[in-house]
């Protein structure tokens, strides 16, 4: 009872920890992106082009302080 202490991770292994679940996040994400690439390229042509029109569209400064009109769709 007389040396019953409290154990809490120091900082620098919780820093740790993080970098290393990071690391592990992104090669998984890049090992999936590269298997999509090689083994199935037309799901890969898909996802492409869908990001083309939709994620590197770029966005005029009348579409974000407009009325709330819309002219497309």
């Amino acid at each position: 009872m007389e040396n019953d202490e409290i154990l809490t991770p120091k900082k620098r292994d919780c820093f740790a920890s993080i970098i290393i679940t990071q690391s592990i996040c992104v090669v998984l994400i890049l090992l999936t992106v590269l298997v999509v690439k090689y083994f199935f390229k037309g799901t890969y042509n898909q996802v492409k082009e869908w990001y083309s029109q939709n994620i590197c569209v770029d966005t005029d400064i009348e579409q974000v302080i407009s009325d709330g009109e819309t002219d497309e769709i």
